[in-house]
């Protein structure tokens, strides 16, 4: 399923790369700019990892124990990608000379990426013939995600697990949050809400009800049953919210459902088995429009959005494989430290 979610990134990407733009993006026609499929494939994301988190949080020895797993599970993948990103893409596509390229501030000032909470998204002349010069646009909601991260340790410092019902506060707080960005004006100071990051305070509701979401539906767990009629009863409720563009508390509830009702279905055993040769959807997500605007910079003509999200997702898998084989899953080996 994250592997779908982080192909579906790749997909909306391809619209606005080519520059089509996002209207065309079959969920945004549908639902009237309410959601796109990047957008469903980033809440996926994050229902499960509100689910996987929270489950890490309970079975880890210790908090410390904790975050030394979150840190291995995002830096390492993101420090090669972004080393890559620097010296060997940024060489290769700049139209500046390579002595130029590395003694130029902002190719340096790249590595800001690795703090997670402050971006560049560009590099000197790289790309620049492109539509978008930007080069790698995905790697933003990882602040986000490791946001969250923090948000479940400082939880369980106040109990989570013995008192559940906090979690309904936090959801709540979320909720109320996003009900603001929707329909009052946020000061600019506020919607970007922490100083000395990027982080919007939109997407931190937004992205925050659907990681909690899953950390709901951990915690209870044993309460929540996934059945087709109640499968069926959240899907025509998130139908009704989306097509309507009604911001209800039903919405964060409904996709969340569904998300997980369709992760806990019985399917093929090949197809369930999958996870266990790697978790290739990092990789895919970090490098993957690395790779789209690398082809459309080689190619440099003009090419179908579909096509082009077909090529990229053929041409990443290699990366991400390499990623995960090389660098994710040896990072993981020292988490007992």
């Amino acid at each position: 399923m994250r592997i779908i979610a982080a192909a579906m990134v790749i997909v909306t990407h391809s619209l606005v790369l080519v520059g089509v733009g996002v209207e065309q993006d079959i969920l945004y026609k549908m639902s009237g700019g309410e959601i796109m499929i990047s957008t469903l494939g980033l809440r996926t994301f994050f229902v499960i990892s509100g689910l996987l988190i929270m489950q890490s949080m309970d079975r880890s020895t210790s908090r410390g124990a904790f975050v030394w797993k979150r840190i291995l599970r995002i830096f390492p993948g993101l420090i090669i990608c972004v080393l890559i990103t620097v010296c060997i893409i940024g060489p290769v596509f700049t139209s500046k000379t390579i002595t130029e390229y590395f003694q130029l501030r902002s190719t340096w000032s790249y590595l800001i990426n690795l703090t997670l909470f402050k971006t560049q998204e560009t590099l000197p002349s790289v790309f620049e013939s492109n539509i978008v010069p930007v080069v790698n646009g995905s790697i933003w909601t990882l602040a986000y995600e490791f946001s969250y991260y923090m948000m479940v340790l400082g939880l369980s410092f106040i109990g989570i697990f013995k008192r559940k019902w906090i979690i309904f506060i936090v959801f709540f707080i979320f909720f109320v949050v996003q009900l603001i960005n929707i329909y009052c004006t946020v000061p600019p100071k506020y919607f970007y809400f922490l100083m000395y990051t990027d982080l919007r305070l939109n997407h931190f509701s937004d992205f925050g009800l659907y990681f909690t979401s899953g950390v709901i539906a951990y915690l209870y767990r044993e309460r929540i049953s996934y059945t087709n009629k109640f499968a069926a009863l959240a899907l025509a409720g998130y139908v009704i919210c989306i097509f309507f563009n009604i911001p209800w508390l039903l919405k964060y509830v409904a996709l969340p459902y569904l998300i997980l009702y369709v992760g806990y279905l019985s399917i093929n055993p090949r197809i369930s088995m999958w996870g266990k040769n790697g978790d290739y959807s990092y990789g895919i997500y970090i490098y993957g429009m690395i790779v789209q605007q690398s082809i459309l910079a080689l190619l440099g003509v003009e090419i179908d959005p579909y096509l082009l999200s077909l090529i990229a997702l053929i041409t990443v898998f290699p990366f991400a494989w390499l990623s995960w084989h090389l660098v994710e899953k040896n990072a993981l080996k020292l988490k007992s430290i």
